[in-house]
């Protein structure tokens, strides 16, 4: 019941007009309440400051992007000011990204909305707000597991662009779904709008689930922010230092 009320809260909360309901007009609630955000140091942690995204724009009104650097030989190793944002999928990366930003000398701020998809992150405008307003040097971007099964996936296009129209200049990686089922394009529709070396493919990859059957579980999101950050030193477009952090032995091992 929850879950159901949460989606009707935010369907409404994004309609053009509100509704009256015996002669009376319904409010609409802020889209801030969407948002939970999550520290790194504390997963549930509460900021209302950085949830204060309550405009909506028309998908495709963002400037056009901004030339973009070429794409170094070898990673960059100075310290990076990293944002991991997304759906709930971001939440599993969260707490292994933390270690490898401690352990490259990088700075980690995570910030979840979940249930989210890229149609209410294009028409919030979210992506250059959080940008904007935290001035991340490099944004690790999980976002799409919502929208596995839409039917007429194209119509989502748009938005995807929109978007990646949002980073500016801002070096990203778009973290793809890790696919529980087979999708209806969303996969194929992300890789394309992002471009090379800006998307990480993660349905090929094989996880250990969580007990809802689709979050990878804790130990399988280790594996996967490992894969993540070895592509990134390897096939990135923007390689940063992101060395795999040592695992401390006790004594007695």
């Amino acid at each position: 019941m929850l879950v159901l009320t949460i989606a009707a809260v935010t369907v409404y909360a994004l309609a053009d007009r509100p509704l009256s309901l015996l002669g009376r007009e319904v409010k609409q609630a802020s889209v801030k309440i969407l948002f939970r955000p999550a520290e790194t140091t504390v997963a549930a942690a509460r900021d209302e400051d950085s949830v204060s995204v309550i405009s909506v724009t028309h998908p495709g009104s963002a400037p056009a992007d901004s030339p973009e650097p070429s794409r170094t030989a070898a990673p960059d190793t100075s310290r990076q000011s990293i944002l991991l944002t997304g759906d709930s999928m971001a939440e599993g990366l969260m707490f292994a990204f933390k270690k490898y930003a401690q352990h490259n000398g990088h700075t980690l701020r995570t910030i979840i909305w979940y249930g989210s998809t890229t149609t209410t992150w294009a028409r919030t405008d979210t992506l250059r707000k959080l940008i904007s307003r935290y001035k991340p040097t490099y944004v690790f971007l999980s976002l799409g597991s919502n929208e596995l099964f839409v039917r007429n996936i194209a119509e989502r296009e748009p938005y995807i662009q929109d978007i990646v129209k949002q980073a500016g200049r801002t070096p990203f990686v778009w973290i793809g779904p890790p696919n529980w089922k087979e999708d209806t394009g969303i996969g194929e529709l992300l890789s394309r709008n992002a471009g090379p070396g800006r998307y990480f493919v993660s349905r090929g990859l094989t996880f250990e689930r969580a007990s809802d059957g689709r979050h990878p579980s804790r130990r399988a999101s280790a594996y996967w922010a490992d894969t993540i950050s070895s592509w990134v030193m390897r096939a990135g477009r923007h390689p940063i230092r992101l060395s795999k952090p040592v695992v401390q032995l006790s004594n007695s091992q």
